[in-house]
């Protein structure tokens, strides 16, 4: 088996929370608590219906569109920036010895800066540390 290194325009970033996965599961689901999760990152979320308003601290705007799978502590978020650019956020919760493990894959949205895709990748690795 060989292992391919990850596309430039993708990331994968993994923190281990000392705690049951199910709490850490509930607290990561909440996309309205990713602004104090992520904060490098998120600026704010606004709920509306089936989606969430997001401000970026770079004042970058998305939609996000949530799908859990609660048993499986799986959350694929659908993310849409102004300019109509797609990705999916893949965030999955693992049980582990001791606590849980998170990991979160994620890709560059088309028009995104360089700047601003280093500060999202930092922000989502820097959150996932702080759990």
């Amino acid at each position: 088996l060989i292992v391919a290194e990850l596309p430039s325009n993708y990331d994968v970033a993994a923190g281990f929370v000392a705690k049951p996965a199910s709490e850490a599961w509930e607290r990561l689901r909440d996309i309205e608590s990713w602004p104090a999760v992520f904060p490098d990152w998120i600026a704010s979320v606004e709920a509306d219906d089936d989606r969430f308003h997001i401000v970026g601290v770079g004042k970058e705007r998305y939609d996000f569109y949530p799908h859990a799978e609660p048993e499986q502590r799986a959350l694929d978020v659908e993310a849409i920036d102004e300019l109509g650019s797609a990705d999916t956020l893949k965030l999955r919760v693992l049980d582990m010895p001791g606590g849980a493990l998170v990991i979160v894959a994620h890709g560059r949205l088309a028009g995104t800066s360089d700047s601003d895709w280093a500060r999202k990748r930092a922000g989502v690795a820097e959150g996932l540390a702080a759990l």
